[in-house]
């Protein structure tokens, strides 16, 4: 065996190891692709009361572009622009 047939094997070895390595990690992380929160998600996130944050909603102490209030179920999306 050549060196470099040595240096591809310890080097295929090494991306095994890492593919699954990183599978692991994805296996064990929490997916988070829902888009819409109910106000009790969102206020946990926040660290406060779900009647808080009704009233900072009605208050306006949020931008009309950082959330939305969806008329069914009353979720709330978060917006980047």
């Amino acid at each position: 065996m050549s060196t470099l047939e040595f240096l591809l094997e310890l080097t295929m070895a090494e991306v095994k190891e890492l593919t699954s390595v990183v599978r692991q990690l994805v296996a064990t992380t929490p997916q988070r692709n829902k888009q819409w929160l109910q106000p009790s998600e969102f206020a946990q996130l926040l660290g406060i009361a779900p009647r808080t944050l009704a009233q900072w909603r009605t208050d306006g102490r949020f931008r009309p572009i950082s959330l939305t209030l969806a008329a069914v179920n009353r979720r709330f999306v978060a917006r980047t622009q």
